[in-house]
């Protein structure tokens, strides 16, 4: 849980690709990466960043601090 968490922060704050993305969070392969963030986070990590981008354009997207 805690790597799909970082990588929700990375998907949201850098542009990385998705491969790289779980790759900096301790996934050995970009499957293990997608199928563990999909059980967490109810969705693929490329729908993710491209929901939080369309409500953080419309400004609901951004985590507060803390």
């Amino acid at each position: 849980r805690e790597r799909v968490t970082r990588a929700m922060k990375l998907l949201e704050e850098t542009g990385l690709a998705l491969d790289d993305v779980g790759a900096n969070c301790g996934f050995g392969s970009a499957e293990a990466f997608r199928k563990a963030f999909g059980e967490v986070a109810g969705v693929a990590p490329g729908a993710y960043r491209a929901r939080f981008r369309r409500e953080a354009a419309a400004g609901g997207g951004i985590r507060a601090a803390g």
